[in-house]
């Protein structure tokens, strides 16, 4: 009895250990990957940061060409010095759902455009294909009905946050 109750233990533990680690290891693919999401959207590298764009949202614009005009054509019109902050957070959620791996993080983004500060907290859906080994994202407009637009697979338990917004028409730069 002793024995069997021991293995039991053992079995758990190597196993829970198994799962701690793989999401770990998936935790800083996401991270490192948001990290440089981050760096080519400051860089303003649509090359590189289309690659971190989920695949429906590139699809959606035209396809991966396409996009990469469009964002650089409007992101064009605005000036360096126009983005105060930008940052992306750590995974809030990670989900299995069997074929892929689904992840939450908040987008802070301060930008100061047409004489006022915008700023806004949304939340990104990241998904993996490959077991977490890559990530692609898209803003879910904090609302779970765009998310199944984008992803009809969407896991139930993911959580969508709401984003919020403020304006501030008296900053000054």
């Amino acid at each position: 009895m002793k024995k069997s109750l021991l293995l039991f233990l053992l079995s758990v533990t190597l196993f829970g250990n198994s799962f701690s680690q793989d999401t770990t290891a998936i935790k800083k693919n996401i991270e490192a990957a948001t990290k440089e999401m981050s760096a080519t959207f400051i860089s303003r590298n649509w090359e590189e940061y289309v690659k971190y764009t989920h695949p429906a949202v590139v699809e959606m614009i035209g396809g991966k060409e396409k996009f990469v005009k469009i964002v650089s054509e409007f992101m064009t019109e605005l000036p360096d010095s126009s983005i105060k902050f930008f940052e992306l957070g750590k995974p809030m959620q990670l989900i299995n759902s069997g074929h892929d791996w689904q992840t939450v993080i908040m987008q802070k983004l301060d930008i100061y455009i047409q004489g006022k500060m915008v700023r806004s907290v949304s939340y990104l859906v990241g998904e993996s294909l490959d077991n977490g080994k890559t990530w692609t994202f898209f803003d879910s407009k904090g609302d779970r009905e765009v998310v199944k637009k984008m992803k009809p697979d969407v896991s139930d338990k993911l959580i969508i946050p709401a984003g919020s917004q403020v304006i501030d028409e008296n900053y000054k730069p």
